[in-house]
């Protein structure tokens, strides 16, 4: 019974999670569309540093929550609300003086009209502490429905405010602005769920021991939030103000990738939930299941990812229109890049598995510090003669440092043998989509032809490995086992 209740609760989150993507999606191809690639740039500059903070406190304190509530549910909600409520405040405080200060002493790190967008931004995450509060305080009592109503709610006004500001011609003040009041409007129905749930007394003993978990836990939404962020935040220092389109190209390209991305990152939850259940003896399931996972996104998924990057082109003629094919290579480097974060996502987990709290922590620290390094180095030196394509070569990049750090650090033989028995099969369709893209640019192909070729390419490809025993029965059952459940 607990076991259908936390798949369900899975499902629901899962679900959730591709609503509200899939509608900030959509009103980041309208708001491409009209408003043009420059309001795109400065709106995901100001967006970018939102998500800083808000991811980082969200994931933080919010965790902090689920744990100690695991611990004692008799605890009430108003310490986290003021922990939740306080902290953000003060972060919205220091970065409003910081651009207030950027601004008084005519800064050239980023645009006057881009400081004063981060400064709007950074208010919404304030509004937004109500919805959030509201979100943890239901997931840690696994009523995934209530935890997640909150978010789409306050996705959809969002959403439609974009949308409209918009339609109606406003640009980035006009557009920041609806969405703030779409976030103050958010807070409405959240505010009236927590009303009738057990708010307590003000504990300050207890506040301190919310503040020294989140301190514990900060490392990995830091770090997730510098992955998603950092690369539009360094992007805008270097591109300065004649150039925010370049930085809307550089966003409507990896806007694709972190489609796919979110969608990994749901999985999290699914193997920290399985590794948990498998401890002592046990352990060795976990690789196993380490294995399976790998072989399935080698042989099921990374082809279907190379297929959509051979019409790469296409994709974002369609999505975001012609304009828009300068951020070409970034699409590609992001959807490669959502495939490695998502293969490391289980990965992750196993250190919680195995209660590796400290070196999970380092691993952390340094997969920080190399964002920044790698990111900031491909800006500045920009080896492709494309600062966007350079950076999300760099976002690339740290994906596979993450990948190193995680597998290295827990020198495990057979882990390490596990995930090297699919690089050569990786290997083979990674050539076969280089010399696809080599040979459709280079002979200039019609549509027609181009999926043609392609369709006939990975066809033999695939028949090959069919018959070499590289592609066995068990993974034919295994697509329709996973084809099945998401009809179902």
């Amino acid at each position: 019974m607990k076991s259908d209740n936390l798949f369900k609760n899975i499902a629901v989150n899962f679900a959730s999670r591709i609503f509200i993507q899939g509608l900030a999606f959509f009103s980041s191809i309208i708001l491409a569309r009209i408003s043009g690639a420059s309001v795109l740039g400065n709106i995901s500059l100001a967006v970018a540093f939102q998500n800083v903070f808000n991811n980082t406190l969200s994931a933080s304190i919010g965790n902090a929550h689920l744990k100690l509530y695991n611990e004692n549910p008799k605890i009430g909600i108003r310490t986290f609300a003021w922990i939740a409520l306080v902290s953000r405040t003060c972060i919205a405080i220091f970065v409003v003086l910081l651009a207030l200060l950027l601004l008084y002493t005519k800064s050239t790190l980023y645009s006057e009209i881009q400081l004063y967008l981060i400064i709007l931004f950074v208010i919404q995450t304030v509004i937004g502490a109500v919805a959030q509060t509201s979100n943890f305080v239901f997931s840690a009592k696994l009523k995934a429905y209530k935890a997640n109503i909150a978010n789409i709610i306050q996705s959809v006004l969002i959403s439609a405010a974009r949308v409209i500001a918009i339609l109606l011609g406003f640009k980035e003040f006009g557009i920041a602005n609806f969405l703030n009041v779409a976030a103050a409007l958010s807070i409405i129905y959240p505010f009236l769920q927590l009303r009738s749930e057990d708010w307590g007394n003000l504990d300050m003993k207890l506040a301190r021991r919310y503040v020294s978990m989140s301190f514990k836990m900060i490392s990995g939404a830091l770090c997730f939030a510098l992955l998603l962020s950092f690369d539009k935040m360094a992007l805008g220092a270097v591109v300065k103000v004649n150039n925010a389109a370049t930085l809307g190209y550089y966003s409507a390209g990896s806007s694709l990738g972190l489609m796919f991305l979110s969608l990994g990152t749901s999985m999290g939850g699914v193997f920290l939930a399985v590794f948990s259940k498998n401890t002592g003896q046990n352990i060795a399931k976990n690789f196993n299941i380490l294995g399976l996972y790998e072989r399935v996104l080698s042989l099921l998924v990374f082809p279907f990812f190379l297929l959509i990057l051979v019409f790469s082109e296409e994709v974002i003629r369609i999505v975001f229109g012609h304009k828009y094919l300068v951020g070409n290579l970034v699409f590609i480097f992001s959807l490669l890049h959502a495939y490695i974060k998502t293969q490391n996502i289980p990965l992750i987990n196993v250190y919680f598995s195995l209660n590796l709290f400290k070196r999970y922590n380092l691993n952390n620290l340094i997969y920080s510090v190399s964002i920044i390094i790698i990111i900031l180095a491909m800006a500045y030196l920009d080896p492709l003669h494309s600062v966007i394509s350079s950076v999300a070569l760099g976002v690339l990049l740290t994906a596979f440092v993450e990948r190193f750090i995680y597998i290295y650090n827990l020198r495990n033989k057979e882990l390490s043998v596990t995930y090297l028995k699919q690089v050569p099969v990786t290997l083979l369709f990674l050539a076969l989509f280089i010399g696809l893209k080599f040979v459709v640019n280079y002979f200039n192909m019609p549509e027609w032809e181009k999926i043609v070729i392609t369709l006939l390419s990975f066809g033999v490809l695939i028949t090959i490995l069919v018959f070499t025993g590289v592609y066995k029965k068990e993974d034919i059952d295994l697509a329709r086992k996973i084809v099945a459940k998401k009809a179902n």
